[in-house]
């Protein structure tokens, strides 16, 4: 009987073991590399689609929503309990008589807060022209100039926006000149770019200077910009400013648009061909193609393709765009990082909606 009753034993501890040490693995570390990616995944698609949805929703009238992911809280739980029992009988049976009882269990409930975009914050966040000084970031940071600048810009130094066909002035090219120009002299490292504190503290003044390697004469690229944004050619940098026109011969004005402009702009290009039949809540004008840099196509239908860049229900249809639309993928992702830059943390507190995700 002892014999028997050790067999047993050995045998449940041969099955208990393995699930004890499994339990007392910790869960946190494990775990940490592959949900940080699955959250960031997560949470760039659910961007993606708010703002392809904001612009579908401007092209039929209907108004911009916007929230954000404040926080995300992610808890875990592993617990496993295991008992062996039995009962001495006179006529004891090893079979009847022992009972093995095992529990195991694993809980994921995430939860995350959502912050609806309101009141002053959400006038200032879709009115307000995008500060120069966040696009000049851009230009530190090797963004594509023609897509950023041609989106937010509409006037250098005076200069209009030709895309934008804005003001009574036809078409010159001395915007993408300049576009192309700066770009050129960035990729060479021939632009530094300087953000000084503010002498009131408020925030910080920026200013762009070409260099001349090893004391060179000044490349002939730079001297052609200069000459086309009509600046001082002797100052030794160029302060960037929010305006219209330059009011000194040493400031680079910038005037630029507000995001509710770059939507509307975005949701004008979408055609009445995505609707079948067509639907008369469609507003605004549909604006000509516009060259590819600028490019964004919305498709639309009853039913969207699998291999879809991001794709949204609206009334009833959906919109996307084509994953292969190599221009319309990157104008539609620098909006988004447009979005992204304009979402300050100086936001004032509003209402938090706290989810679990269970």
């Amino acid at each position: 009987m002892a014999r028997g009753g050790d067999t047993i034993r050995r045998c449940f501890a041969r099955l208990l073991l393995p699930a004890v040490l499994a339990a007392c693995q910790p869960v946190g570390p494990a775990l940490i590399e592959r949900d940080q990616v699955n959250y960031t995944a997560a949470i760039l698609e659910a961007e993606k689609q708010q703002l392809l949805l904001n612009i579908v929703r401007l092209r039929y009238g209907d108004i911009p929503a916007l929230v954000r992911i404040d926080q995300i809280v992610a808890g875990y739980e592993r617990r496993f309990s295991a008992s062996i029992g039995s009962s001495v009988e006179p006529d004891l049976d090893f079979t009847d008589d022992f009972a093995i009882r095992g529990e195991g269990q694993i809980s994921d409930r995430p939860t995350y807060t959502i912050k609806p975009l309101q009141g002053a914050d959400y006038a200032r966040f879709l009115l307000r022209p995008i500060p120069p000084r966040e696009l000049v970031g851009l230009l530190a940071g090797g963004a594509h100039l023609y897509t950023a600048l041609g989106l937010a810009v509409e006037r250098i130094n005076g200069i209009p926006n030709d895309e934008l066909l804005a003001g009574p002035e036809p078409p010159s090219g001395r915007f993408w000149r300049t576009i192309a120009l700066l770009q050129d002299l960035r990729n060479d490292g021939l632009v530094q770019i300087d953000f000084v504190p503010d002498q009131d503290g408020d925030g910080e003044r920026v200013y762009l200077s070409f260099v001349r390697p090893g004391g060179a004469p000044r490349d002939e690229r730079a001297a052609s910009l200069i000459e086309l944004l009509a600046l001082d050619p002797e100052a030794p940098r160029y302060e960037v400013v929010l305006g219209v026109a330059p009011r000194e011969p040493d400031e680079i004005a910038i005037w630029t648009r507000s995001l509710i402009e770059i939507l509307s702009d975005v949701a004008n290009g979408i055609d009445r061909e995505v609707d079948d039949p067509p639907r008369p809540r469609l507003v605004g004008q549909r604006r000509e193609p516009p060259r590819p840099p600028l490019e964004i196509s919305v498709a639309g239908g009853p039913l969207p393709p699998s291999d879809t860049f991001v794709r949204v229900e609206y009334g009833g249809r959906w919109y996307w765009i084509e994953d292969e639309a190599r221009w319309t993928k990157r104008a539609f992702s620098m909006i988004l990082l447009l979005t992204t830059i304009l979402e300050r943390d100086d936001v004032a507190p509003g209402t938090v909606l706290t989810i679990p995700a269970n």
